[in-house]
């Protein structure tokens, strides 16, 4: 975009800016973006378990419904098992697409944050066997909310067999 007075500035490509040495402040920035970022991670974890309880509640309090009422408490426990369905893949989905832009917040701040680098470097040379093939934040991203889906299709499934 031209300045007020018309000159053009280059723009610099992200490869180009990343070589730039940044200042405190920025670095400071830069390690409150990824620790923010954690967080929200693990608040929205927190919100899509308690939208996920509230349906598994409803679910069960549908089937615990009375035979005598006259509705068809059968299709209302499949409507919100499908829904429980739906809201893991979403779950899993934004889970997914929050943790790659965390990992690229961490790779910079890694390689811009010496003490942050050489620690976390350190503690993954020190894991072993299952703790590095797991990480937590991939723990919280893909597994909780697979688990979740893969509980509601077996609620789905025996909703549809009762």
């Amino acid at each position: 975009m031209p300045d007020p007075n018309g000159n053009v500035t280059p723009r610099t490509s992200a490869r180009n800016s990343s070589r730039q040495r940044y200042g405190a402040d920025e670095l400071g920035r830069l390690w409150s973006h990824y620790s923010d970022e954690n967080t929200l991670l693990v608040q929205r974890g927190n919100f899509f378990l308690v939208a996920e309880s509230m349906m598994l509640v409803a679910y069960t309090g549908v089937l615990s419904i009375s035979v005598h009422l006259d509705i068809d408490r059968l299709l209302i426990a499949q409507v919100i098992a499908a829904f429980g369905v739906s809201l893991a893949v979403i779950w899993t989905l934004i889970s997914h697409w929050h943790l790659a832009y965390i990992n690229h917040i961490r790779e910079r701040a890694e390689s811009r944050l010496r003490e942050y680098g050489e620690t976390r470097q350190s503690w993954l040379e020190g894991r072993h066997g299952w703790q590095k093939a797991l990480p937590i934040n991939e723990l919280i991203a893909y597994v909780v909310p697979m688990l979740s889906g893969v509980m509601w299709a077996i609620l789905l499934l025996i909703a549809l067999l009762l």
